[in-house]
């Protein structure tokens, strides 16, 4: 989905397949229910909480929570960029849009550096030039500004300098510079609050790690409370949580139960799970010993919660029987012990490597005797196994479950009946696809993901209409018809429904605002999709929180 164009509610069917192997499920296109008296409900935006950009033919329309404005372009003439995750930028060949406001810059090399100021500003750059929001900002290497750590936090980098938001902090050290996505920062040296080095009662903070700073006297936690039981002067980090002091190793501000020499100390964070090793013992961050684990052979696999000793590799689960976790060993034939010379992940954490076999975690799904390309492919992160076609090669890749191989599209490894000749996305919208017969709708991840057949809509003249889809007829969401395609354009979106608690289960819903031959048209798309008729002129009651609505030529 591109949230970036504006918000689409996909409607929930029913998606499986068949008995048979070659045949995808299908769903016909349903009619929409008419309620003449549906009305946008008062919110708290006047029109949409997050920015989108809806692009007609002949007009693009920029909106906001509080801000409705016609652009001086047409809807072809725009691109969204990629990572748009705020919906803030469109750009055209002659330069951006941001918020709706236009910056004539030659755009090449264009890209989001990252959101600040709970996300209501950018940060962002072409070739040789670093903007925020609308304004320069001099930094020592355009080419290399990236953020710091997260690409929502406020501290980024270059080769030369870090920088608070759009000012250099010149004392801080860019080869140690880390962050947790908040107002703290830290490097091997200093600890840092908003962009300056931190002090407590007007002495300057060092940085221990995540958890902890201190003073040549005194350690402190992120909140600024001392704590007289850990010894400044001796203490360490060993990563971002664990730290060690002359008597204790510590796991943010709890003692752990290790004891003895810690010149042999080792310690693992990463994702959700953390480790320690003394050499002897493997210790988790709550402070119990797992004995089935041998220290000395003991490592995490990168970007993930996986873990091997030389006896296997393995994940954490609970056992409700045993009512604590235990270690789950992947299936590998281990005829040697593990160790990092046998053993990988893929960049994208999709397989597990082991000598020629490969584990698919996430589908336990074994795979042996792999090839040497394959190998190679795996370090390459482009590898994709299934065991309906696991020597075949794969020609084009949709998504990690949908691709062509042997002139045929598979899903999961199931041979489907779409025709590989003229099978296309439609348009820029990963969710939706075409052939010379059909039009399909993929969604979902993983084993849930799956590819229907949607029945009704024209293959030859389906494309992609914002986020919706339209072909010669009518304009459609997912595979719910809503209005007649006769110079149908898209001219407001607006909150409806969003649910509270988790125990709400009441759908999300959006209105939009249409325009065709016809007249104007409210559409509510939730649950189902209604629509309501509002004639050739706008109707008072429409909406309950506008009165006027500005509807400028849609050709400019």
């Amino acid at each position: 989905m591109n949230k970036n164009t504006f918000i689409l509610l996909l409607l929930p069917s029913v998606f499986c397949f068949g008995q048979n192997k070659t045949v995808t499920a299908e769903v016909s296109v349903m009619e929409p229910e008419v309620n003449n008296s549906l009305k946008v409900p008062a919110s708290q935006c006047k029109y949409v909480m997050e920015p989108v950009y809806l692009r007609n033919e002949n007009s693009v329309i920029y909106h906001d929570c509080n801000t409705r404005k016609y652009l001086p372009v047409k809807g072809n003439d725009i691109t969204l960029p990629k990572n748009n995750s705020e919906g803030f930028f469109a750009l055209d060949k002659e330069g951006v849009y941001y918020k709706g406001d236009y910056i004539k810059i030659d755009t090449a090399g264009f890209k989001i550096v990252g959101q600040i100021g709970d996300h209501q500003e950018a940060l962002w750059k072409v070739k040789g030039k670093v903007y925020k929001n609308f304004t320069q900002i001099r930094v020592s290497d355009p080419d290399t500004f990236v953020p710091a750590y997260c690409a929502n936090g406020d501290y980024y980098k270059d080769k030369n300098f870090v920088y608070y938001r759009d000012k250099k902090m010149p004392d801080a050290d860019v080869k140690t510079a880390f962050e947790a996505c908040r107002e703290y920062f830290y490097d091997k040296n200093y600890l840092y609050f908003n962009g300056k080095i931190a002090k407590v009662n007007n002495e300057v903070l060092f940085s221990v790690n995540e958890a902890l700073a201190k003073t040549k006297t005194k350690v402190y936690s992120r909140d600024m409370r001392p704590h007289p039981e850990m010894d400044a002067k001796t203490i360490r980090p060993l990563s971002r949580r664990f730290s060690v002091d002359a008597k204790n190793v510590y796991y943010n501000l709890e003692k752990l139960p290790v004891k003895g020499d810690f010149k042999n100390l080792k310690a693992w964070d990463q994702v959700n799970s953390s480790y320690l090793s003394d050499g002897h013992s493997i210790w988790t961050a709550d402070g119990k010993q797992d004995a089935d684990l041998d220290a000395k052979t003991f490592g995490m696999l990168p970007h993930s919660d996986f873990f091997y000793d030389k006896k296997g590799v393995y994940k954490k689960i609970y056992s409700e029987k045993l009512e604590k976790g235990v270690n789950e060993k992947f299936p590998f034939d281990y005829t040697d012990d593990v160790s990092e010379q046998n053993l990988f992940i893929t960049d994208n954490s999709w397989y597990i490597v082991y000598k020629n076999q490969a584990y698919d975690p996430w589908n336990k799904v074994i795979y042996k005797n792999l090839t040497d390309g394959q190998l190679a492919a795996a370090r390459q992160n482009t590898l994709n196994l299934s065991k309906e076609i696991e020597n075949r090669k794969i020609e084009k890749q949709f998504s990690q479950n949908l691709y062509l191989a042997e002139g045929k599209i598979y899903c999961h490894g199931q041979e489907t009946d779409a025709d590989a000749r003229s099978f296309t996305s439609i348009g820029d919208n990963w969710n939706f696809y075409k052939d010379s017969k059909n039009v399909y709708r993929y969604i979902g991840y993983g084993e849930n993901s799956k590819l229907t057949t949607i029945k009704g809509i024209d293959p030859q003249t389906v494309q992609t209409f914002g986020n919706f889809l339209k072909d010669k007829d009518y304009i459609y969401s997912g595979n719910y018809k809503m209005i007649e395609n006769k110079n149908a354009e898209l001219l407001g979106v607006f909150t409806g429904y969003r649910p509270g608690c988790g125990l709400d289960r009441n759908p999300s819903s959006n209105y939009y605002l249409f325009r065709n031959d016809s007249g104007f048209w409210l559409v509510m798309i939730s649950g189902k999709v209604v629509i309501r008729n509002l004639g050739m002129e706008l109707p008072e009651g429409w909406h309950d929180g506008i009165k006027e609505f500005e509807l400028k030529p849609s050709v400019y």
